[in-house]
């Protein structure tokens, strides 16, 4: 009876260490490549809302006006083009890692990003596997033989701050980071140390940085879960749903 945000959100996270991931135009290619819209609706239902950011709605530091990447195929032939022509190595293999039943087609997602890169003119291969395996890849330190890689990523933040979120996959010491920027560690320290609206702020703020100057990583969708609710009940789910759900809450309807 209801599709709701259940804080799962989902990406791509670019390694970008590695040629040719550590040029900013690649991995804009990367973000405007995919028709987002037609992919979400055929793998994850018409609920499913795309994402510009890690960072959950309605959770503290989420940055409400940050618009996610638009479908661009021309422009993303372009920067790859120009890319190429400087001497970047665009034809260097890039290993795209998933999960076995990470998520409802979620493996069916790699494909077709697959797919649309390697019109691009990249060198992409699917490596799907197993949780033990691919768990490997998702810390510090990650493997030093693993070459350009995008890393198939999903996460719950329920807490209702995105120190939870934020610190850990974009500053240089983040468990799951491949960003090293100075400037942006002082603005997510400051938003940590802060309160209120500045907290909200310097969040927000991150966000855009990530989005906008680094292209860090490939956001892709806010995840949604359906659940049925006895008519003779009157509740409804929330972003704490995922992981709990309190009985103090439920009453009976009216």
């Amino acid at each position: 009876d209801f599709a709701y945000l259940n804080s799962e959100t989902t990406r791509m996270r670019i390694d970008m260490q590695i040629p040719p991931l550590n040029d900013r135009r690649v991995r804009e290619a990367l973000n405007i490549s995919i028709d987002w819209e037609g992919m979400g609706e055929a793998l994850f239902g018409t609920d499913v809302l795309r994402a510009s950011q890690m960072v959950v709605p309605g959770v503290v530091g989420h940055n409400s006006e940050l618009p996610a990447w638009s479908y661009d195929l021309e422009r993303a032939q372009q920067l790859i083009e120009e890319a190429r022509a400087d001497g970047v190595p665009i034809d260097t293999p890039i290993t795209l890692i998933g999960r076995n039943g990470f998520f409802p087609n979620s493996n069916e997602s790699l494909e077709a990003m697959q797919a649309l890169w390697s019109e691009l003119g990249l060198n992409i291969e699917v490596r799907a596997l197993e949780a033990a395996d691919w768990v490997r890849y998702l810390d510090k330190p990650f493997p030093g033989d693993r070459g350009p890689t995008l890393f198939q990523q999903q996460h719950d933040n329920n807490t209702g701050d995105a120190s939870f979120t934020i610190p850990v996959m974009y500053t240089t010491n983040g468990q799951y980071s491949t960003v090293e920027d100075a400037a942006l560690d002082e603005v997510i320290a400051t938003a940590m140390s802060a309160t209120g609206e500045e907290r909200a702020n310097g969040f927000a703020e991150a966000a855009r940085i990530v989005h906008d100057e680094i292209v860090a990583d490939i956001p892709m969708y806010h995840m949604v879960g359906y659940v049925r609710v006895n008519p003779r009940l009157d509740w409804k789910p929330d972003l704490k749903t995922n992981s709990e759900v309190q009985l103090s809450r439920i009453r009976f309807a009216e």
